[in-house]
């Protein structure tokens, strides 16, 4: 169950003026031992600000020390006010510095941990996609060797897990009759940036081979230069046992057709003679 925004505000505030609270008891408790330079102490309640609510909050944090120091001075009647203003002053606009500092850490740290969680997120589903897609999806790095694979490529080339074939090079899976070829279509893959359908017979992890039609794409990374080969794969074996069954069907067909129509025509010239016979006899 995500966490109540609420309460991890009210949870943040609470730590921030527990660590402003702390500030302020150890300057009063060390003020005699180490002198000024216990108001660095100060700088705690900043830097919990900065690191909790990030860049804008450290340095509001950083700035409003000053009213805190002119108070934990003035409380304890060790400097007046002038003295305050001129020893306080510096330390807030070192403390504002730190806060800033803090802040922008926090908030780059922020932005790095949404941009890894976000990037999971979207490999998760990349992977979940090509996983329950009907196709055999392939990855590969520009020398051919395969390093990603889905679940549908291991079944069609007859392995039990898509981990056996991570790893190959791709041209492992295609019939040794048609590697040429292949080599050729990723040459063109890599310079014109994608093939379209091209046929192949493929390979089987026992070595029986079957009719493939093959799609690739070249990947680019964000300064354009190519990094790797997405390839989808179908399986048109069925395809071209139904093509077949069709094309026997429909011949089938067409010599039947030919027999009922040669059926006819004999019947029709079997009437016309009958018809003259019968004209003879009268």
């Amino acid at each position: 169950m995500p966490a109540d925004p609420v309460r991890i505000l009210v949870f943040k505030i609470l730590v921030v003026l527990a660590s402003l609270a702390v500030s302020v008891v150890l300057f009063f408790l060390f003020i005699d031992i180490v002198g000024f330079s216990i108001l660095m102490v100060i700088l705690l309640p900043v830097i919990v600000t900065g690191f909790l609510f990030g860049f804008w909050a450290g340095g509001i944090a950083g700035l409003l020390s000053f009213p805190l120091i002119a108070s934990v001075l003035s409380f304890a009647n060790l400097l007046n006010w002038s003295e305050i203003f001129r020893t306080g002053i510096p330390e807030t606009v070192v403390f504002v510095g730190v806060g800033f500092l803090i802040g922008r850490v926090t908030d780059a740290n922020r932005k790095l941990t949404y941009e890894v969680e976000q990037k999971k997120q979207l490999e998760g589903l990349y992977k979940t996609l090509i996983d329950t897609s009907p196709d055999a999806i392939t990855t590969t790095d520009l020398d051919g060797i395969i390093t990603f694979t889905s679940a549908q490529t291991a079944k069609i080339h007859g392995f039990a897990h898509k981990e056996e074939i991570i790893g190959k090079n791709a041209l492992e899976l295609i019939a040794p009759e048609d590697r040429e070829k292949a080599k050729l279509n990723l040459a063109k893959t890599l310079h014109q940036g994608k093939v379209e359908n091209v046929s192949y017979l493929l390979l089987k992890k026992d070595g029986t081979t079957f009719p493939g039609q093959l799609s690739a794409s070249l990947i680019k990374d964000p300064g354009g230069k190519p990094r790797s080969f997405v390839a989808v794969i179908k399986d048109v074996s069925q395809a071209q046992k139904l093509e077949v069954e069709s094309k026997k069907r429909l011949a089938e067909l067409e010599g039947l057709n030919k027999l009922m129509v040669g059926r006819e025509v004999r019947m029709a010239e079997l009437k016309q003679r009958l018809r003259q016979l019968e004209s003879r006899q009268l």
